[in-house]
């Protein structure tokens, strides 16, 4: 170590002085470094340019120093003592090794400095030791080097997903400090009112104000995207980040989850699925004693312990003092003159002024979202000039008396129409056709679907730039990633204009086709150098594709199967089995006919089916996508059918029956050529061959996949059959190999995000710890596979369960008073500890035949 130290300390000198910077060793802590830059540009190019030098540097005696820094910019003052450089030492403690943070000063002068091959990205305020005000924190991304790390270190930064608001939050302080009080007794709050009240934004700012009170999070699921109520857990396992378990059911899974923590909901726009979340929330509410929900919807859920909290509109009366003066305390019209002044910098209403937003105030009943519609007007006229408008549109609601919840509907409804009628003929036909998409979506996906005659694709960036100045449909940044959102109501009036158009068919047909084409293409790089991306692409524009799948079922059938053929690896990555495969499911009662789209579909049952060890049903539609493809000759499909069922009857110890599938479908992948599935073919055969005793027939085979995957940079499938070769190699005795093709698996695997092969190699090193005689660490790694397991839902075959019981259980009977507790201090292991004990495995012993099968299905 002391040798690797001094290696450290020359790269970081050298680098710190290529740069400029000059290097303080009185200010470092321990065997810290504190260096100072006089621009921030150098101050980025040197952390990484150590990270990268730190990262290829050939080590000692197999020590890797992974080192973590931070960068802020401040006074320095005469010694360089003081705030500033407490708040970076604080930035850096919260970082991981190879990571390098920026507070959010230093980030912002970065921004438009950063070197080549460098990015920022956005990890949100944190609090830090010592500091005061949170800290809105930055990392660097470095090309080529991993980006992807654990949740900062930071203080009382607790869990939660909130949206941030885009813009201010006016009024309501008295409901929302009544709200708090509630929520402290009650267990179930339901905020309910008609459409454009505000339920979602006040909603969202009490649970904002509350987030540090919940220990397990505050959760926010906006269900207005979800149309199958059948689906509701699943979007809120989802939201929670919780993963389907393969032998309970998902509702069981949600409830252990919730049981013990402080956990808030936020269930937002819950209407048309009022029942099911009605005996959802219930069923939650009475065995999680630590659970608050808090729900939205224009209708209360009626269940035991619920309190119904009607959402008002603004207060719009003008009481005591002067007329303006009493304007101004009305909430309706300070959200009216915030909104104005975003719209308009510096507007100050005069006394007419504020007499005319008064009175537009009142004509629009206090609706947030009315007022907020209106008051964008001011950009290009007078407050007097919008009531005029309004009034001349509105003189049927003018009248006094008490207003109905259906004439609140209509006041919102008819501020809608009216800025609706200042858009111009194209704003108005891409307006009309935005409303096919659901969630959010991005520029891209709005010029391939709404670009059409006569709104050619090269327009829509002008268009859409005008109708987001109106305030029609709003921006907002997702992973570094620029989106748009309309809110529901927009969308449903932009909707009934669209089928009134005549249109609505066909832009649903581009809609469908576009998402079907990204499900596609992203479904032929599985396993590819491009995989992470995709997967974080899926993701973003998920409310879409199921938007696709809804319409393609009453209208396109096959297109229907096509997308959730499309969709069914990113299911798997993200462990949503029982919703790929009850989408499949409902698509296939439909249709009838034996198609390719049918066959392809029941193929991929089959692979949803896999994970959750439900063999029968994986080899029925496997076996039936089989003969679908035999009579339509499609070699293909059948190819991959044998493989897959090589692979379930791998998982079942069938190994002679697995080995002639295997023959099979060599045969068919031979005959068109298909090298990928060849390669894949290859190192499956390898794990039989493991399996059935041939080790060095097995390792052949392994190494010769591994060669070409990793040529032909695929890094997942790479990943998985280094460790398979790793637990070969265990198998045959040649423990040095298994540590290096173990962590390099997990290199490989961790880069891609594929948690489920980090579970492997991590396993075949607790086997390696085992059998070179290091008994406490095997039990902690073997703890730490357990709950990495647990997260994915991912459960061990019974080759697995059969393998561990012969590596382990010596352990176990030598030393069970203790064993028990070591595979518990394992469970509790943060991955990066997991993978640092892993490094630790030394090797000095044979080890008996046996392994952990995992072979790739298609």
């Amino acid at each position: 170590m002391r040798v690797a130290l001094q290696l450290h300390d020359r790269i970081v000198a050298a680098e710190v002085e290529r740069f400029g910077g000059s290097v303080l060793t009185s200010h470092g802590e321990g065997d810290s470094y504190f260096a100072v830059f006089d621009r921030i540009r150098p101050a980025v190019e040197c952390a990484a340019s150590i990270q990268r030098h730190l990262r290829h540097q050939s080590w000692p005696q197999r020590t890797r120093l992974r080192v973590r820094m931070a960068i802020h910019d401040g006074e320095g003052g005469p010694d360089y003592r003081g705030p500033s450089a407490n708040r970076c030492a604080r930035l850096r403690s919260c970082a991981h090794g190879g990571q390098v943070l920026l507070s959010s000063t230093a980030a912002s002068l970065a921004s438009g400095a950063l070197p080549d091959g460098v990015g920022l990205r956005d990890l949100g305020e944190h609090s830090l030791r010592d500091v005061p005000e949170p800290e809105r924190v930055f990392q660097l991304v470095i090309k080529g080097l991993p980006s992807r790390f654990r949740p900062l270190h930071s203080l009382g930064a607790s869990s939660h997903n909130l949206p941030e608001l885009t813009s201010s939050f006016v009024g309501r302080r008295r409901e929302i400090a009544y709200l708090k009080r509630v929520l402290v007794r009650a267990a179930v709050v339901s905020l309910v009112g008609p459409a454009g009240t505000g339920k979602t934004r006040l909603a969202l700012k009490v649970a904002r104000d509350l987030r540090e009170q919940y220990a397990g999070g505050t959760w926010f699921i906006d269900l207005a995207p979800l149309r199958d109520p059948q689906l509701l857990v699943q979007v809120v396992m989802a939201a929670l980040g919780l993963r389907e378990e393969s032998t309970r059911a998902p509702l069981n899974t949600l409830q252990e989850a919730l049981h013990e923590r402080r956990t808030l909901l936020v269930l937002d726009n819950c209407e048309h699925l009022v029942d099911a979340t009605a005996r959802l929330v219930e069923r939650l509410a009475a065995t999680c004693p630590e659970l608050k929900v808090l729900a939205t919807s224009r209708e209360a859920l009626n269940i035991g312990r619920e309190f119904v909290f009607p959402v008002m509109p603004l207060s719009v009366e003008i009481v005591g003092g002067s007329a303006s003066g009493g304007v101004l305390r009305s909430e309706a019209a300070q959200l009216f003159i915030e909104r104005a002044r975003s719209a308009r910098p510096g507007f100050t209403p005069g006394e007419r002024g504020l007499a005319a937003i008064g009175a537009l105030c009142s004509r629009l009943d206090g609706l947030p979202l009315a007022i907020e519609l209106a008051a964008a007007r001011v950009a290009v006229m007078s407050p007097a000039e919008v009531l005029t408008r309004l009034e001349d549109r509105f003189t049927f609601l003018s009248g006094g008396g008490r207003r109905t919840a259906l004439a609140r509907h209509q006041t919102l409804r008819a501020a809608i129409d009216w800025s609706y009628q200042l858009l111009d003929e194209r704003e108005r036909m891409l307006f009309h056709r935005l409303s096919v998409f659901s969630g959010s979506f991005g520029l891209e996906s709005v010029e391939a679907v709404c670009g059409g005659d006569p709104l050619e694709p090269r327009e829509i960036i002008g268009v859409l730039q005008r109708i987001v100045t109106k305030s029609l449909v709003m921006v907002r940044e997702e992973r570094e990633h620029v989106r748009y959102v309309m809110l529901e109501t927009l969308r449903d009036f932009a909707r009934e204009r669209l089928v009134a158009s005549g249109q609505v068919g066909l832009v649903r047909r581009s809609h469908l086709d576009h998402y079907l084409a990204l499900a596609a293409n992203s479904a032929r790089d599985e396993g590819g150098p491009t995989e992470e991306p995709w997967i974080e692409r899926l993701e973003r524009d998920y409310d879409n594709f199921i938007a696709g799948l809804d319409w393609a079922r009453s209208n396109d059938i096959e297109a229907c199967l096509r997308l959730c053929s499309g969709l069914t690896w990113f299911w798997l990555v993200r462990g949503r089995f029982s919703e790929g495969r009850q989408r499949i499911a409902d698509a296939l009662v439909d249709d009838a006919e034996f198609t390719a789209a049918r066959a392809d579909a029941l193929r991929c049952v089959g692979r949803l089916a896999l994970p959750q060890r439900d063999y029968a049903a994986a080899i029925a539609a496997t076996e039936s996508s089989l003969a679908i493809s035999r009579r339509l000759n499609d070699r293909q499909q059948i190819g991959r059918c044998l493989n897959n069922l090589a692979v379930f009857a791998m998982h079942q110890e069938a190994f002679e029956e697995a080995r002639q599938y295997y023959e099979e479908s060599l045969a068919v992948f031979r005959e068109i050529g298909n090298q990928r599935a060849l390669a894949i073919l290859l190192g499956n055969f390898g794990v039989l061959q493991t399996e059935n005793g041939a080790l060095e027939e097995g390792c052949r085979l392994l190494e010769e996949t591994i060669e070409i995957h990793h040529n032909l940079h695929n890094g997942g499938p790479e990943a998985t059959f280094r460790a398979e070769l790793a637990v070969n190699y265990l198998c045959r005795g040649d423990l040095e190999a298994v540590q290096t093709c173990a962590l390099e698996g997990v290199r490989l695997a961790s880069a891609l995000g594929d948690r489920t092969t980090v579970a492997l190699c991590l396993e075949a090193l607790a086997w390696l710890a085992a059998e070179s005689g290091q008994a406490e660490t095997a039990l902690r790694l073997t703890g730490a596979v357990r709950q990495l397991r647990r997260m994915l839902d991912v459960l061990p075959s019974p080759v697995s369960q059969k393998r561990e019981v012969r590596w382990l259980a010596p352990i176990r009977l030598r030393m069970p008073e203790i064993a028990e507790g070591l595979e518990r201090e394992g469970e509790l292991l943060a991955i990066d500890d997991a993978f640092a004990l892993a490094e630790g495995v030394g090797s000095f012993s044979n080890a008996p035949s046996g392994s952990e099968s995992r072979s790739l299905s298609g």
